[in-house]
């Protein structure tokens, strides 16, 4: 439960004279003085926004002021790491290496101008060793830690309302995986040309709302196999309705699976359908994977908690991820809903929401209530095996 509270991101410059490159040569530089110096990352690096440190160091998760989390302000996006350094070399063209690994096993490569950049989308607790090279120098190693308590939210650029499903404690010494299960808002508009609410829903054409940036770091960063949409076919962008067969994801390459699930978000009147989404979660040839409906609120997170819960979550981190949603650009049409406003906790644990049905499965945990509920649905045992057995 993330109540401590964490520092915040601080960089300690080295103080170095460094020569102008126009008066120094190879000649008259010491040997052994480097040419890039790396400015360290001395504390934990958080990059929960102000707001959303506020809102999780708070302790009750319904509480979230309105005025941020109104539903049509963008305040779900974590705050980038930037990294910087100095350094005596005549280029401004450099590259910056990145791994979970002292080795650099597996590292990232940024190239960038100047002598500083900025990093997104990091992992919950873990250790990043960087260094900085050029054609000619290479930096020596650096390394920071994130923080170790989530929600892992993300940055896809074009979509709003982004988060891991992992990172999160489940007992024992042992975390969700992170970067295989994603939840998140749709990718193409639901309403393209102005849906009128009761007009005519054919004769659009498709419109994606990810952009190509945000398509690279969900197919290359992320590296997305497989997109679930759980709108409703007369409200998922596509024009005509054509057969599921004929849909296609925003992302070229990543496999689109159509599992249509009611809006109301209610576990009894969609069981079909939560074994269909459960049986993809099962299949790990599809990883990894991002599910959503329209904007990743209700019937999304419905299927986060349910997973989550029978992963082992604690209920509170649970509540605390349902209503990180609220600072999403989550509201709806205004011809659709005339006052969209934030998220209520009670739409989760009301009798007919994810946590008011789950409480009712027989179970001295939630953990085995969650289960009890996903085999209610029809899911094989064998089946929710096989996902603990991916993601944990």
């Amino acid at each position: 439960m993330k109540k401590n509270q964490l520092p915040i991101l601080l960089f300690t410059v080295f103080a170095t004279s460094c020569a102008s490159p126009s008066a120094s040569s190879d000649s008259e530089a010491p040997a052994d003085k480097p040419s890039i110096i790396l400015e360290e990352v001395k504390q934990v690096y958080d990059f929960h926004s102000e707001v959303q440190k506020g809102y999780l160091d708070g302790g009750i998760p319904e509480e979230i002021d309105h005025s941020i989390a109104d539903g049509r302000h963008e305040n779900s996006k974590p705050i980038p790491l930037t990294l910087s350094w100095e350094s005596s070399l005549e280029s401004d063209a450099f590259e910056v290496l990145l791994s979970e690994s002292e080795g650099f096993e597996q590292a990232v490569h940024y190239p960038c101008q100047g002598n500083s950049i900025q990093i997104e989308n990091l992992k919950l607790a873990s250790t990043y060793y960087w260094k900085v090279v050029s054609r000619d120098e290479e930096s020596e190693a650096s390394s920071f830690q994130t923080i170790d308590e989530g929600p892992r939210n993300l940055d896809i650029d074009g979509v709003t309302n982004v988060r891991d499903l992992g990172g999160y404690s489940v007992g024992g010494g042992k975390r969700i995986k992170q970067g295989l299960l994603f939840r998140g808002a749709r990718l193409n508009n639901s309403y393209p040309d102005g849906w009128v609410k009761g007009g005519d829903d054919t004769g659009y054409e498709f419109e994606p709302e990810i952009t190509e940036k945000g398509k690279k770091t969900f197919k290359e960063e992320l590296g997305i196999k497989t997109e679930i949409d759980l709108r409703i076919s007369a409200r998922n962008g596509y024009p005509g309705l054509p057969p599921e067969e004929e849909l296609f994801s925003a992302v070229e390459g990543v496999d689109y699976v159509a599992i249509p699930t009611a809006g109301s978000a209610n576990i009894n009147a969609c069981k079909p359908e939560i074994k269909k989404i459960f049986e993809t979660f099962a299949e790990e040839s599809n990883y990894p994977i991002y599910f959503h409906c329209n904007i990743g609120t209700d019937r999304t997170g419905m299927v986060a908690y349910l997973l989550n819960a029978y992963l082992g979550v604690n209920e509170i981190e649970l509540y605390f991820d349902y209503m990180f949603s609220n600072f999403g650009l989550i509201a709806m049409p205004n011809a659709y809903d005339s006052d969209p406003t934030y998220k209520d906790l009670r739409d989760l644990t009301k009798p007919a929401g994810a946590a008011g049905v789950v409480s009712n499965y027989p179970g001295t945990t939630l953990s085995e209530k969650a289960k009890n509920c996903l085999l209610d649905c029809g899911i094989e045992e064998s089946a929710l095996e096989k996902i603990s057995a991916i993601l944990i």
